[in-house]
């Protein structure tokens, strides 16, 4: 139960988005490691540093030197290389919906709930960032909810701000983690991109069942887990790309949207060999975190 008084709900009807489907599977298909993009790029992330609020606070407060490169491009965000005193680290930075932007499907909002106080800082710090109010929470609940995973153990890239409401509003629409990669800058490839003998595919489903577990025994559903949002690296498997997740307490589709991780997730390693029944596989990751192994999760 939660108390109206202290919480308020950003759901379906505050935001323009497609409705829900539960059948709609992805197709993935093997893509070559990216390395970090030539001058090209860096000239464009050299005039984003001149005028981003986000990135010239992370050089006031010390988290960034520079940035190197792209290690990725997508409809959501752009994620960047870049130095800071400790290393290389990782910047993921989101683009405002008004401007092609992701915009979030209804379902990942309906039900989610955040403090009044911390509401308040976030969309009051956004808004002197230039952030629309729904490009601001969806950046905190990424934030938030990676360190969320970290405390339940499940192996995240870890925020470099927060994980105070206050701190992650600070850097606008950028979101420091740490890297995951090698010294030279190569990024750790995704479990999709990657061939692997039988004994390691073996094992690296058997981690990825183990983080469903680990996470819905915790009350969360990432909500798009695929070998897509999985990276491997030193033959562990991180958990990336989770600003759709929810709470099983919170969420009335968490149920419909851990089925539908089921079964993205198998659709997603079969090039490695992996074959399951989904239904069958659903009952039993339920049945491990402690749940009823068929329908709704109880609130």
């Amino acid at each position: 139960m939660h108390d109206d008084h202290d919480h308020d709900d950003y759901g379906a009807d505050d935001f323009d988005a497609d409705g829900f489907d539960a059948d709609v599977t992805e197709r993935f298909r093997g893509r070559k490691v990216r390395r970090p993009q030539g001058r090209a790029r860096l000239r464009d992330v050299a005039d984003d540093d001149a005028t981003d609020p986000g990135l010239a606070r992370l050089r006031e407060i010390g988290l960034l030197h520079d940035v190197v490169g792209e290690l990725k491009s997508g409809k959501e965000a752009d994620v960047l290389l870049a130095r800071g005193p400790d290393g290389l680290l990782a910047l993921k930075v989101y683009r405002d919906p008004d401007a092609g932007g992701y915009r979030p499907d209804a379902v990942y909002l309906d039900g989610r709930r955040v403090p009044r106080g911390r509401l308040k800082k976030v969309l009051d710090r956004g808004a002197r960032s230039g952030l629309p109010p729904e490009l601001a929470l969806w950046v905190l609940h990424e934030a938030s909810t990676l360190w969320a995973f970290e405390k339940a153990g499940v192996p995240v890239p870890t925020p470099l701000v927060g994980p105070g409401a206050y701190e992650i509003a600070q850097t606008g629409r950028v979101l420091p983690m740490a890297f995951i990669g090698d010294p030279d800058g190569t990024p750790a490839p995704r479990l999709a991109d990657v061939a692997l003998t039988h004994a390691d595919a073996a094992d690296a489903w058997r981690q990825a069942q183990d983080l469903a577990v680990t996470l819905l025994r915790s009350g969360w559903v990432h909500g798009d887990l695929s070998a897509w949002n999985l990276l491997r690296h030193d033959g562990r498997l991180v958990v990336i790309d989770v600003p759709q997740a929810v709470r099983v307490d919170e969420s009335p589709h968490a149920a419909a949207l851990f089925s539908r991780d089921v079964h993205s997730l198998l659709h997603s390693v079969a090039g490695l060999g992996i074959e399951d029944d989904p239904v069958r596989l659903e009952a039993e990751l339920r049945t491990r975190a402690g749940l009823p192994p068929t329908g709704p999760f109880p609130f």
